[in-house]
């Protein structure tokens, strides 16, 4: 299964705050990814000691483009205004000089935009608890569940797109929910 290290933004990520990443990818790995995938996030590199921390789905097809040609608007989406609004750092730089010191690199880059899916254990509950889904979504009893059969189970759902987007827009309204329950 493919993944993409967040290392620098994985709060971010976690947050919602972070819609896309820029890559020094070849050509041939970035035909690896596609629209409509499901891609394990990993908060660093696994050689590193990088763990799984949750899934997200990409939503275009990677593309090139250089950085010198980056929109003001991927400031935002790549979590970096969120992190500056927090005082976190990034790479030991503000945010905003980091984006502009990246813009002034001039360099070759692929573009993946994506979307958060969420973590294990939030996907893992809203896929028992949706009785319409239970039918291509039974997961192993137990702490058995990995990341891929979380993902295995979202690739069928995706057969049916309404059904994905029900459960994101689920997890969207029941998180607030489960965590005032949880207090």
């Amino acid at each position: 299964m493919n993944h993409i290290s967040y290392a620098w933004t994985t709060e971010a990520l976690q947050a919602g705050a972070k819609e896309e990443t820029r890559r020094h990818w070849t050509a041939a790995y970035a035909k690896r990814f596609h629209a409509g995938d499901i891609v394990v996030a990993i908060d660093k590199d696994f050689r590193y000691g990088g763990k799984r921390v949750g899934l997200v789905m990409i939503s275009a097809d990677p593309y090139p483009e250089n950085t010198r040609d980056m929109p003001e608007e991927a400031y935002k989406r790549e979590g970096l205004e969120w992190m500056a609004e927090r005082g976190q750092l990034i790479r030991k730089q503000h945010p905003r000089a980091f984006f502009d010191a990246w813009r002034a690199a001039a360099e070759d880059v692929y573009v993946v935009r994506f979307e958060w899916v969420g973590t294990l254990e939030e996907l893992k509950g809203i896929l028992i608890s949706c009785p319409q889904s239970m039918a291509v979504t039974q997961l192993p009893d137990g702490d058995n569940v990995t990341y891929d059969d979380i993902a295995n189970r979202l690739r069928m759902l995706l057969d049916a797109p309404r059904v994905f987007a029900a459960m994101k827009l689920m997890n969207r309204l029941l998180m607030p929910v489960m965590e005032k329950l949880s207090k």
